[in-house]
């Protein structure tokens, strides 16, 4: 199929610079920077070669090829032409949606979670497929490397996969058995779910219960940062731990109110996607640098940097969108307040 690109188009682009805190900070100023973000975003959808305009994960295998998740199928796209894998064009994909992605190194295998088939392994052109026992466990909505096993998050709790021998093992926690997990993330010996409905829990890697935070907070996304600490967003905002202190940043300074996804670049800057856009927060000082890149596509899915340097964008409803790191340009370095409108 070819993929060819929408005409590019010139975001008009709105900064406010505020030096943003947390709801714990004691009011002291902050020092605060910005970049203008004079850049030129691509943007793919189902009217230009996407089977559907919702994308639910995306990674980059080692030889360079992105892959996009679907709920109409896989894509892997080579910078010119995406190749579609589904129902369709494969017997052994059972399943129309597919909701996260994994990629091993160690023998160039790439790992998808679906929405009803559990895991499927693509590897040498060929699809298997891996479906638990108890089929509610086979919509798998994270994938989270555990050594010898992935840990998947379900609708119906947690499962572990041991990628040898293909078998499956439930979670003997009652307190997670039939949640909704919505994102899961391994740090050292710490183990972070997410979920919808049942709070933050946190669990040593034996999976022993340390902690569970908030939960009347529907969460979304968990993501370890470079500082040491860990940030979570669901419907509540940003919130983030560090040395078992746990804090809230201003939600009115988000340009959505709900957040979705979170992610670090090599950099350090860390990007916050909401239901209304994205924010960037500057990971090496642990306050926002208070940018809002002209996002206004809604709910954003995923965030990844590739190895170029570009960022892809995958939202609810709006499809793909790219822009290239080399057009951030940096213009100076402020204290306190500056608010500063650009029409490019």
């Amino acid at each position: 199929m070819n993929f060819k690109l929408l005409p590019q188009i010139f975001f008009a682009l709105i900064l406010s610079i505020i030096p943003l805190r947390s709801q714990d900070n004691n009011g002291s100023d902050l020092p605060s920077y910005f970049s203008l973000l004079n850049y030129q975003a691509d943007i793919w959808n189902s009217d230009n070669g996407l089977p559907n305009n919702s994308i639910r994960d995306i990674i980059q295998d080692e030889n360079g090829f992105l892959w996009f998740a679907t709920y109409n199928g896989l894509c892997k796209f080579d910078g010119y032409d995406i190749e579609l894998f589904n129902f369709s064009t494969h017997a052994s994909i059972k399943s129309s949606g597919f909701l996260s992605l994994y990629y091993s190194n160690t023998d160039s295998s790439l790992w998808i979670g679906t929405n009803g088939q559990g895991l499927l392994k693509y590897e040498n052109d060929t699809f298997q497929s891996f479906i638990p026992e108890d089929v509610s466990n086979g919509v798998i909505t994270s994938i989270s490397d555990f050594g010898k096993e992935f840990m998947l998050g379900t609708r119906e709790g947690v499962l572990f996969f041991n990628k040898t021998t293909g078998e499956y093992r439930n979670v003997d926690h009652p307190e997670i058995a039939k949640v909704t997990v919505t994102d899961t993330y391994v740090l050292g010996n710490n183990v972070f779910i997410t979920t919808l409905a049942n709070g933050v829990f946190h669990f040593d890697q034996s999976m022993n219960l340390l902690n569970n935070y908030l939960p009347s907070i529907e969460w979304n996304a968990v993501y370890g940062i470079s500082n040491g600490s860990v940030m979570f967003g669901g419907t509540d905002g940003l919130y983030t731990l560090r040395d078992e202190s746990l804090s809230k940043y201003n939600q009115n300074d988000l340009p959505g109110n709900e957040v979705t996804y979170i992610f670090e670049d090599v950099g350090g800057k860390i990007f916050i996607g909401t239901d209304a856009g994205v924010a960037i927060l500057d990971g090496s000082s642990g306050y926002y640098v208070g940018e809002n890149i002209g996002l206004k596509t809604g709910v954003i899915e995923v965030i990844i940097e590739d190895f170029e340097g570009n960022y892809w964008f995958g939202t609810n409803d709006q499809g793909l969108i790219r822009f290239k790191r080399g057009n951030f340009i940096n213009i100076t370095k402020y204290q306190g307040y500056l608010q500063i409108v650009y029409m490019l």
